[in-house]
C-alpha cells in the first residue's frame, strides 16, 4: 500500500495545487510539499484550518512523478502553461520553467516572477507530482472526521503515520467522494485579479 503524505496548505489560489484541466499537479516550491518523496501509488493530502478545525482541501493518488524540466516538455501538460490574458484557470498555469543548455528559463507568468522565485522553484530540478485520480474541494473544503485528526500535521509534512490502518481508512473515506474538482479555490478570483493588475503595470 502506498504511503500517505499530509501537510498544511498555506494558501489556496489554484497554483499549488493546480486542480484544473482534469489534472491535479504540484509543480512549484511551496514550503511543505517539496519535502515529499512520493512516487506512483503514494497519496498526498493537503489541509487548512477553519475556525479551529481542519478541513481537507484536496487529496491525490500520485500517478506521475516528473522532473520540472520534463514537465515543461510533456504534451499532456501544455494546458498547464500560463496564458496571462486567458481565463482565470489559464492564468494560474504552473508549467512555466524550461531548462535550456543548463540554464533555467522562466516563461511568461503572473506568479512566482523574477530571479528569486526562479532559483527557489528550480533548485535541484525538483519533482512534479501529477494525477487524474484526485479529489479537490477548494472553497468547499470538507471537515475532517475526528478519527483522522492525528493524520493532520500541525506544521511541515507528515509521512509514515504511526497507525497505518488510519491512513488506509482515510483513503477509503476520501474515495467515497466523486473524483475531480468540486469547487474553485478558496483564494482564487481575487488573487488572480490582483496578479493581473500588477502584470499590466510592468
Amino acid at each position: 500500500m502506498g504511503k500517505l503524505y499530509t501537510y498544511i496548505v498555506a494558501e489556496d489560489t489554484g497554483l499549488a495545487p493546480n486542480p484544473f484541466f482534469q489534472w491535479c499537479t504540484l509543480a512549484l516550491a511551496t514550503p511543505n510539499h517539496m519535502h515529499a518523496r512520493a512516487f506512483s501509488g503514494d497519496w498526498i493530502a493537503g489541509f487548512f484550518p477553519v475556525s479551529g478545525q481542519y478541513r481537507l482541501l484536496y487529496a491525490m493518488e500520485v500517478q506521475l512523478r516528473l522532473s520540472l524540466s520534463d514537465y515543461f516538455l510533456h504534451p499532456d501538460f501544455e494546458c498547464k502553461k500560463p496564458d496571462v490574458k486567458g481565463t482565470d484557470e489559464q492564468k494560474y498555469g504552473d508549467n512555466f520553467y524550461s531548462l535550456e543548455n543548463g540554464i533555467w528559463l522562466q516563461h511568461q507568468t503572473l506568479h512566482h516572477r523574477g530571479d528569486e522565485w526562479r532559483q527557489k522553484d528550480t533548485r535541484h530540478n525538483p519533482p512534479v507530482f501529477a494525477s487524474q485520480k484526485y479529489w479537490y474541494f477548494g472553497k468547499n473544503a470538507v471537515e475532517v472526521p475526528a478519527e483522522f485528526s492525528e493524520l493532520v500535521p500541525r506544521q511541515g509534512m507528515q509521512v509514515n503515520h504511526p497507525h497505518p490502518e488510519k491512513a488506509a481508512a482515510f483513503k477509503t473515506w476520501v474515495e467515497g467522494y466523486r473524483k475531480g474538482m468540486h469547487a474553485y479555490p478558496r483564494d482564487f478570483s481575487e488573487a488572480a485579479d490582483d496578479a493581473f493588475s500588477i502584470f499590466r503595470t510592468l
